[in-house]
């Protein structure tokens, strides 16, 4: 990673107090605030718990999950589309990343790739270069929006289901060992309202907090977890190349 003198928080902020991760609300968007304080949990435990050695960020924008795996690996390496629409001021290496990546075979302990999938027109071909660059025994770390409105236009091209994941990580020979949704039916309609809203920051401001009350009550829960897998606003998923 280049210049991790200049890095700053980019979407999530971690707060030592309360020891969470939390929406930083100055790097984004007021009608991406609730999604981000959910997502924040789903992510960074996803990394915690698979995180290691040699990683990959791939696509990683400004890195903004750096702070959350730089303690857990010994190297990162950052890649990206030279266009991107996030800095790039981080990259070791400028690609397109619907095309081969040049770097060698079995290079990396762990891949992570957030919330880039969708954004990738030969999709099957990523997977399967990720399961080139791993080392046996490493694991890509996925995360994808499902329920989300279009973005990054005209990039955005798909949206994946878990037996999509399934049989992608099959075809490129990984195996899955983490594959969870985040969110659920009472998510999903207030992230539509909000993203309706998102030019209304000073009414976001007291209607996401509500919200967040809201979704900390057992009934909210619950009715979370019971339409998670029919309405998720999202999955992460980690899949380990084999022995």
């Amino acid at each position: 990673m280049q210049h991790t003198d200049q890095w700053k928080p980019y979407k999530i902020r971690w707060i030592p107090a309360k020891e969470t991760w939390t929406v930083d609300r100055k790097t984004t968007s007021p009608g991406s605030w609730y999604l981000m304080s959910l997502l924040a949990k789903p992510y960074s435990t996803l990394i915690r718990s698979h995180a290691q050695g040699r990683l990959l960020d791939l696509g990683c924008g400004p890195v903004p999950y750096w702070p959350i795996y730089r303690e857990l690996v010994t190297e990162n390496y950052c890649v990206d589309w030279s266009d991107s629409l996030h800095e790039n001021v981080h990259l070791d290496l400028a690609v397109d990343l619907n095309q081969a990546i040049p770097l060698p075979d079995q290079s990396f302990d762990t891949i992570l790739c957030t919330d880039v999938l969708e954004h990738i027109h030969q999709p099957q071909q990523l997977m399967e270069e990720m399961a080139r660059l791993l080392k046996p025994g490493g694991k890509a770390l996925i995360t994808t929006p499902f329920l989300y409105r279009v973005h990054e236009e005209p990039h955005d091209y798909f949206r994946y289901t878990e037996f999509a994941f399934q049989a992608m990580t099959r075809r490129a020979g990984l195996e899955i060992v983490h594959l969870v949704p985040y969110g659920g039916y009472p998510d999903a309609l207030l992230d539509l309202l909000f993203k309706g809203l998102q030019n209304h920051r000073r009414l976001l401001g007291v209607l996401v907090p509500m919200a967040q009350w809201l979704g900390r009550s057992r009934f909210f829960q619950r009715l979370r977890q019971r339409t998670a897998r029919k309405y998720p606003l999202g999955y992460c998923l980690a899949a380990q190349k084999p022995h």
